[in-house]
C-alpha cells in the first residue's frame, strides 16, 4: 500500500526562504499551493534545512540557530505536515543501495538515505528542484514543481 501524501525536498523550502534565489518566488507560490494539504517531510531534510539557514556560505544572510530552529520547528509542526524517521532499516537500505548503485561523492549518500526512508514509508512522490539526483531509484517520483510555476511575484 502506497502512502497518497508527497513529500517536500529540503531545496524548496530554502529557495522559498532565500530571498536572493532566482527560484525564490516559485518555491513561495507552491508552497502557498501546497501548506494546507498534506505532506512529508523527512527529519533528514529538516537538518538539513537548519544547516543551510545558519551556514554563511550556503545562505546569503545567515540566521541565528535561535531563528533556525524557530524556523524548521514552523515548518515541522504544521497541521498538515507527517513528519518522517528513518529507522535501522533504511539505513541499511541505503548503505545496501549505496553499494550496489556506486553511489559517489557530491552528497549522494543523502539523496540515497532520502529516498530509503520514503521507500520505507511507502512515499512515492518528492517535490524537489533536484530530479536527476533520484532518477536511479525507480521507487521514486521525483518531480520538480518549479518548473511549471510563473516566474512572477505570488500576489
Amino acid at each position: 500500500m502506497s502512502n497518497p501524501l508527497p513529500a517536500i525536498d529540503s531545496n524548496i523550502f530554502i529557495y522559498a526562504l532565500n530571498g536572493e534565489s532566482e527560484q525564490h518566488h516559485q518555491a513561495l507560490i507552491f508552497l502557498r499551493k501546497i501548506v494546507n494539504s498534506p505532506f512529508c517531510i523527512s527529519t533528514q531534510n529538516i537538518l538539513e534545512i537548519y544547516n543551510v539557514l545558519v551556514d554563511p556560505k550556503k545562505f546569503p544572510f545567515p540566521l541565528s540557530s535561535k531563528e533556525a530552529v524557530r524556523i524548521v520547528k514552523s515548518i515541522s509542526s504544521q497541521n498538515a505536515c507527517l513528519l518522517l524517521h528513518p529507522s535501522q532499516s533504511a539505513w541499511n537500505t541505503a548503505l545496501g543501495l549505496a553499494s550496489e548503485l556506486i553511489i559517489g561523492g557530491h552528497q549522494l549518500i543523502y539523496d540515497c538515505y532520502l529516498a530509503t526512508t520514503l521507500l520505507e514509508n511507502q512515499v512515492e512522490v518528492l517535490y524537489t528542484a533536484n530530479t536527476d539526483d533520484f532518477k536511479k531509484y525507480p521507487f521514486i517520483k521525483a518531480v520538480n514543481p518549479l518548473i511549471s510555476l510563473p516566474p512572477e511575484s505570488p500576489s
